[in-house]
């Protein structure tokens, strides 16, 4: 018997909310579309499509103007300098899971597939893709690509990247725990194997980056070291990728990393900017990169606390720029004790009752949060951010302020005379934290709920949440592959020895629920799966299961001769920023880092 592959060109945000005409089936299998210029190409090949968010369309419009004038004025090369807090202590792709390093290291290391700046799963070093069975996928392999030795990628080079990837000592190797195998077709195809039907593999793939298996062997670097200060090993301090920029050499951890400009990269044309060379310097104090910033001495902070960002704004020379994150701030409640551990109440817990919850939800005074927090969030009707597949204006549009119709809930559940309950709250990881969570306490006192607020580091809330010891608290969740799944797994799914439910401190136990997020867990028809994402959520609204306060925003700030948006990604891409007025090797010197008694010293002289 043989079966039929069938193909569909894939949009992560196709659906109602965007627009199902981006999404054409032909049958049933997975091929995406060629969104961006291919490979011997000159002319980029761009659609916006009218369904878009408004931020999305913004963003591709700037970086489509950004490669035209790329195109139509050449610049001269110049030095940007990029400081953040994380330091990298490997170039090992394998080595460090944290969102930053992946932020830097994706300029060196390509994978299969990539993010457009629309958030769309873009072909990268997979040409197209297909779906021959729910639980075979294969990838076909673009060719000409060639590592920055010169070897020519091929399926070895994917296979064994994947398998390493997976093994011993990597950081990432969750992101392919339903791999079941990885098998070579021929030079350029591979299949991968699953366990089950895995929907998000081509997201999944975005952050696999490729190696060369050669080179790996020839240099003893075949199995991932750990990523830790002083350690050795050829591919925790030499780097052989694909991608538009390479290592210059001489790097070692402590030190600023310098990126130069790949000559030789495959994707002809899309390197619109002028950024060469990238100097990434980690500069651990929020007060010194700032400094520094101010001072002329690096160019781009992508990390600041967003309690800083008013008074940047001030500052002449430096521009900010701001866009919705994928972090949505949210409260949740235990709704399964028979009594709050935290409160008193004299009759239950009134947070098992969804008159309740959606009393509180009622009670809430968006305009006051925005304010206090001077507009860094935006508000949030639904537990995920706008970008994140799932999302629909409908979900994340909130009910209005109703104090009247919340006392009443209040009085139908049997709660007229309110109740008291410990907020716990976190002082050290969102902006604006203890302020929102301060505010919350008036609003709530309207409806006779009396909240005493618990105010602890972010390291001391997580572990009472795993624990199950709290009964009110507030948490940011974020969505790192654009797609609502994950944040319903962890956040609403029926708690169980497994991965699932982890942090469901609610203890929400939804058999419907459930039903509906198994369902777009393993179902590969894109359309279907979005609806059954769109579903769930609604429940999760409807029966008030958490109270979204609002999506964070996510804030860059740079000099004024800095062109560079803010992509939905999160992740700047160096290949779309332009410099002006400074060349190469002008100011090109990173910051000093400051000793431990706050003196300046040279760069990487920390760690000797």
């Amino acid at each position: 018997m043989t079966t039929r592959a069938t193909q569909v060109q894939v949009s992560p945000l196709a659906g109602k909310r965007h627009g199902k005409g981006r999404l054409r089936l032909k049958g049933m299998a997975l091929e995406h579309p060629d969104l961006v210029r291919s490979a011997g190409t000159s002319r980029p090949r761009v659609s916006l499509p009218t369904g878009w968010p408004t931020r999305l369309r913004r963003t591709c419009r700037a970086l489509l103007l950004a490669g035209l004038m790329g195109a139509a004025l050449p610049a001269s090369a110049a030095t940007l300098r990029w400081a953040a807090q994380t330091e990298i202590t490997s170039l090992d792709p394998h080595a460090q899971a944290h969102p930053q390093v992946q932020a830097v290291l994706q300029h060196v290391y390509e994978s299969l597939t990539r993010y457009s700046p629309g958030l769309e799963v873009e072909p990268a070093l997979a040409q197209r893709w297909e779906l021959l069975t729910p639980v075979i996928w294969r990838f076909h392999l673009r060719q000409g690509v060639r590592f920055h030795d010169g070897s020519p990628l091929t399926a070895e080079d994917v296979q064994f990247s994947l398998e390493r990837l997976k093994g011993a000592g990597s950081t990432l190797g969750t992101m392919l725990a339903g791999v079941r195998s990885v098998r070579r077709i021929d030079e350029h195809t591979i299949d991968i194997v699953l366990d089950k039907p895995m929907p998000l593999l081509p997201r999944i793939l975005t952050d696999a980056r490729i190696m060369n298996r050669r080179w790996s062997r020839t240099h003893r670097a075949e199995a991932v070291l750990a990523s830790k200060p002083g350690g050795s090993g050829y591919a925790t301090r030499n780097a052989n990728g694909t991608g538009p920029y390479r290592v210059a050499e001489g790097w070692a951890p402590g030190l600023p990393l310098q990126l130069e400009r790949n000559p030789d990269w495959w994707n002809t044309g899309g390197f619109p900017g002028n950024a060469d060379p990238v100097i990434y310097q980690a500069i651990a104090s929020d007060d010194d990169r700032l400094r520094a910033l101010e001072q002329g001495e690096v160019d781009l902070v992508t990390d600041l606390p967003g309690q800083r960002v008013p008074a940047l704004k001030r500052l002449p020379g430096l521009q900010v720029q701001t866009d919705v994150s994928q972090r949505t701030l949210l409260i949740g409640m235990d709704q399964f004790s028979d009594s709050l551990r935290y409160g008193h109440t004299g009759m239950g817990n009134p947070f098992r009752d969804q008159r309740v919850r959606h009393a509180m939800a009622l009670a809430i005074n968006e305009r006051t949060l925005m304010r206090i927090s001077r507009n860094m969030y935006q508000p949030a009707g639904t537990i995920v951010a706008p970008g994140v597949n799932g999302w629909t204006e409908a979900l994340d549009r909130r009910e209005a302020t109703n104090l009247r119709q919340a006392r009443q809930l209040m009085a139908q559940a049997g709660h007229a005379a309110g109740f008291k309950v410990t907020l716990d709250c976190p002082n050290n990881r969102y902006a604006y934290d203890q302020q929102i969570c301060q505010a919350l306490v008036p609003m709530w006192a309207r409806i006779g709920i009396r909240v005493k607020i618990n105010s602890l580091p972010f390291a001391s809330l997580v572990p009472k949440l795993e624990t199950l010891d709290s009964s009110l608290w507030m948490l940011g969740w974020g969505s790192p592959d654009f797609d609502a799944l994950q944040n319903l797994l962890s956040l609403a799914y029926t708690r169980s020895d497994k991965v699932d439910g982890t942090y469901n401190a609610a203890r929400i136990s939804d058999p419907k629920l459930d039903r509906l997020i198994d369902q777009a867990r393993y179902e590969n028809n894109p359309i279907k799966r979005t609806g059954l994402l769109q579903q769930a959520l609604e429940i999760v609204k409807t029966q008030s299961y958490y109270l979204p306060l609002a999506h964070a925003m996510r804030a860059w700030v740079m000099q004024r001769s800095i062109s560079l948006v803010v992509p939905p990604s999160e992740r700047p891409e160096m290949r779309f920023v332009i410099v002006t007025g400074r060349r190469a090797g002008v100011s090109d010197t990173a910051p000093a880092a400051p000793d431990r008694a706050g003196r300046n010293q040279p760069a990487g002289a920390r760690n000797k």
